[in-house]
């Protein structure tokens, strides 16, 4: 097996008490089958409690019963685990000893992402200076092929190669990031093309590579191009209909509708945090490959290239309205704190419910390229 990770997968440590966030409130915490039942079976105190502390989701999932204010109860005042301190770490259930880890499995490979919900994810991700490399690890004690045919395997093959692509496309910082979101777009409508037309040849993904970077991306879709006041409500619109989880996104998201009242404020507000110190490009292209290497391979289970490179522009296209917004409304001030925050906010609202995240790529199908301005 292989293991997939980003760069900075390892220098990730959970601060614990200094978090000034808490992952244990808000929702739903899932206690899978074999903890579930390990629990179940201790005769102590604390297996009372934990007894006393399970629940059941709708689709018939265990969870652990949330206080009224949205703790978990096993979140003691210290914002530490009991479980954890009493027990140790083998005896959390899969989700509270993974998170803020997520993962995807296809063919011999296991591709592991850290969450943006997590703030300490946001402090590493958005302190990196060198673009983000993507690693290998061989883990031969471990085997397994998903793939169930050599066509399956071929299509993993194309797919990671595009992959691959996109990253490299969306790094090249000897482009404005504008022209980069451009070839990107590009590139995963061809690939898209490609794919419909089971060509998964790796060699040709070159020549679909070359096309693109011939392209007179300026002129072919950002001549004379602005960012637009409609299409910012309409961003809005998608990320205001979805499942919300916290009053916080409520208030933000309206708050920021209001501030942006008119195209020329909206314009103004943008283009104010743009040209300023505040604003860094590569904070955005972080984005994108968060994004990218967050998704892009569920392609091997659904076949949608396309719509998944758009979902990478188009969530961190949002973001950028946030972050522009918080820029203006702190009087033309903002700090890695309010970068980490935003990013944070989003992703803990949108990311961390799979139906939001099939509403916007579904969106992305009836979303025009041209919209996607960053």
């Amino acid at each position: 097996m292989i293991l997939r990770v980003p760069d900075y997968y390892d220098e990730f440590k959970c601060i614990a008490s200094n978090c000034r966030d808490v992952c244990c409130r808000g929702w739903e915490i899932d206690v899978d089958e074999d903890t579930k039942n390990y629990y179940m079976s201790l005769d102590n105190e604390i297996g009372d409690r934990l007894r006393a502390g399970l629940g059941e989701a709708e689709d018939g999932t265990a969870i652990f019963k949330l206080k009224k204010n949205g703790r978990c109860p096993f979140l003691n005042s210290a914002n530490l685990c009991d479980i954890c301190i009493k027990m140790g770490e083998e005896s959390l259930s899969e989700i509270c000893t993974e998170y803020p880890r997520f993962g995807i499995e296809y063919g011999t490979v296991l591709q592991k992402c850290l969450s943006l919900a997590c703030e300490e994810v946001g402090r590493i991700i958005f302190n990196k200076n060198e673009p983000i490399a993507i690693v290998d690890y061989e883990k031969p004690e471990i085997q397994y092929d998903l793939a169930e045919d050599d066509q399956e395997r071929e299509e993993i093959a194309f797919l990671e190669e595009v992959q691959n692509k996109l990253i490299e496309i969306i790094e090249n910082r000897d482009k404005k990031l504008k022209v980069r979101i451009v070839e990107f777009l590009e590139y995963a409508s061809k690939a898209q093309e490609a794919f419909n037309a089971g060509e998964f040849d790796v060699k040709k993904i070159d020549k679909v590579a070359e096309d693109v970077l011939k392209i007179d991306t300026e002129a072919k879709l950002w001549k004379d191009k602005k960012a637009s006041f409609e299409n910012f409500k309409i961003r809005y619109d998608i990320f205001n209909s979805l499942e919300t989880i916290n009053e916080e996104w409520i208030t933000f998201k309206e708050d920021m509708y209001k501030a942006y009242s008119d195209e020329e404020v909206y314009t103004n507000m943008l283009d104010a945090f743009v040209a300023s110190d505040s604003f860094r490009e590569n904070d955005y292209e972080n984005l994108m490959v968060y994004f990218i290497f967050r998704y892009f391979m569920n392609s091997v289970y659904d076949n949608n290239v396309f719509s998944k490179a758009k979902v990478a522009v188009y969530c961190s296209r949002f973001i950028l309205d946030m972050d522009a917004y918080t820029f203006n409304k702190n009087g033309e001030i903002y700090t890695n704190v309010n970068r980490i925050d935003n990013a944070k906010l989003f992703s803990k609202e949108v990311e961390h419910s799979e139906e939001n995240m099939e509403v916007v790529e579904d969106e992305m199908n009836f979303t025009d390229s041209k919209d996607l301005l960053m």
